[in-house]
């Protein structure tokens, strides 16, 4: 079925090469990454001191952030063992997760939380409308998921001006492009060790690194460029048909003309 289609749309190339390993005809593929809207995520400093007086914590206060429904492709016992040891050097550190059943009465993450003695340094949000602004707050992004797709939520990090600290999951290592450090999936220490490495950067540092990841969002992963790729695609698709409907027509001399 899939010599069938005019075109294949993939988000990330590594979707399209898992897909023809299985079969899918490796001549239709288009790859058009997904798009941020660059306006909605942004950066915004005032939105730092508003989350903390929220959550009422220190102003000073490192704050480490993750996004994504509690599953196991998410990996939440990753993220908060490296917490665990992120805490070990860097004590000034809060973290927040975010998303359906990331709350204080999923008994899961809330028994791995108390085994690790991390109850006064986690804040479990749940599902919010405003994770724009609550990712505009953070110091550090964090990704430690398993398995990951093209991970959206990394880049409406980097949209934000946020570093992001990733797996090698899914596409996250191309959007990151060595921007930031990408490391091997279920390796807390690993994964701690990258966030410190971010955290540890001057103030100078980090507002610069936030730039460049936005900076690459802008160029390369904007809604605007994904949008006139969709556009493109329809029109190759519409005028290819155009084509071969004429090709189809029976042609007709003018002197078999009535």
């Amino acid at each position: 079925m899939s010599s069938r289609p005019k075109s294949i749309v993939y988000c990330v190339g590594l979707a399209a090469l898992q897909h023809e390993a299985i079969g899918f005809d490796a001549t239709r593929r288009v790859v058009i990454p997904n798009g941020f809207d660059i306006s909605r995520f942004q950066p915004g400093d005032h939105y730092r001191a508003a989350l903390r007086s929220q959550l009422d914590l220190p102003l000073d206060c490192c704050l480490v952030g993750i996004v994504g429904r509690y599953h196991p492709q998410k990996d939440y016992p990753n993220f908060l063992k490296a917490a665990k040891l992120l805490l070990e050097q860097k004590p000034d550190t809060h973290f927040i997760m975010i998303g359906r059943g990331v709350t204080a009465d999923n008994p899961e993450a809330a028994a791995l939380i108390s085994s690790l003695n991390l109850q006064n340094r986690v804040h479990l949000l749940g599902e919010r409308q405003d994770v724009p602004q609550i990712i505009s707050a953070l110091d550090l992004f964090v990704s430690s998921s398993a398995n990951e797709g093209f991970s959206n939520v990394v880049g409406e990090a980097m949209a934000s001006g946020v570093p992001c600290v990733a797996t090698d999951a899914g596409a996250s290592a191309e959007l990151l492009h060595s921007l930031c450090p990408v490391v091997p999936r279920g390796d807390p220490h690993s994964l701690a060790a990258a966030a410190l490495s971010i955290l540890t950067l001057s103030e100078d540092a980090r507002r610069e690194l936030g730039k460049k990841v936005r900076e690459r969002i802008e160029n390369g992963y904007s809604l605007e460029r994904m949008l006139a790729q969709y556009a493109d695609l329809y029109r190759s698709c519409r005028s290819s048909t155009a084509l071969e409907e004429r090709a189809d027509t029976p042609h007709i001399e003018a002197a078999q003309l009535p």
